[in-house]
């Protein structure tokens, strides 16, 4: 045999001898799971034929935040605390942290002293403040023992006593 020439007729709905989904699409649909990643398959629709390619744009199954950041880029409200978000810019999914040395929104010095050191002048009497050291925060409390600034015989006989 000097060679053979098979005709093929692209166009008549079967994908015959030497027609393949590139040079006869219409006849040739891209099968799934042929083993061939086919032009119209990607990792999403057919990932037992093509598999994810990490930065090509397309977060595809098996990729995240974490170990593909070029093509996922993190979700904030999704329950994971991915690089990237902290309690500031997604308190849904990174809550404060007390102890991490960032004085984070929810935390104060009062229930969180290790992050929040105490700020005379913010409206909580906080530990380490009272009525002498800080008075912006901590009002003199007649009837506590203390004859504190504001206070005197008058109004306060409990603490100061008369005079």
């Amino acid at each position: 045999m000097v060679g053979v020439f098979v005709c093929t007729s692209c166009g008549d709905g079967i994908c015959g001898p030497g027609e393949d989904v590139c040079n006869c699409p219409e006849d040739c649909v891209p099968v799934c799971g042929n083993g061939l990643c086919e032009p119209g398959e990607d990792s999403i629709n057919c990932p037992e034929d093509c598999m994810s390619v990490c930065g090509n744009g397309l977060c595809e199954p098996g990729e995240d935040s974490i170990n593909c950041p070029e093509d996922c880029p993190p979700i904030c409200g999704n329950g994971l605390c991915e690089p990237g978000e902290d309690s500031i810019n997604c308190p849904e999914d990174c809550p404060p942290v007390c102890g991490n040395g960032l004085c984070e929104p929810g935390e104060d010095s009062i229930n969180c002293p290790e992050d929040c050191p105490p700020i005379c002048g913010n409206g909580l009497c906080e530990p380490g403040e009272d009525s002498i050291t800080c008075p912006e925060d901590c009002p003199p409390v007649c009837g506590n023992g203390l004859c504190e600034p504001g206070e005197d015989s008058i109004n306060c006989p409990e603490d100061c006593g008369p005079d």
